[in-house]
């Protein structure tokens, strides 16, 4: 995401579905850590 009044762009993850829906977002410091969106494919894998 761009942080216009800044210049710079803030880090994000995004979980997609087979069907092309956004299921997840980690957005900042928490899409450093990979564990959120591993949690979010594991809750997607169970669903399916």
């Amino acid at each position: 995401m761009l942080i216009e009044d800044r210049g710079v762009a803030s880090r994000a993850t995004f979980v997609v579905d087979k069907e092309g829906v956004i299921r997840h977002v980690e957005q900042g410091n928490s899409a450093i850590d990979p564990n959120g969106a591993f949690e979010a494919c594991n809750m997607l894998r169970k669903k399916s």
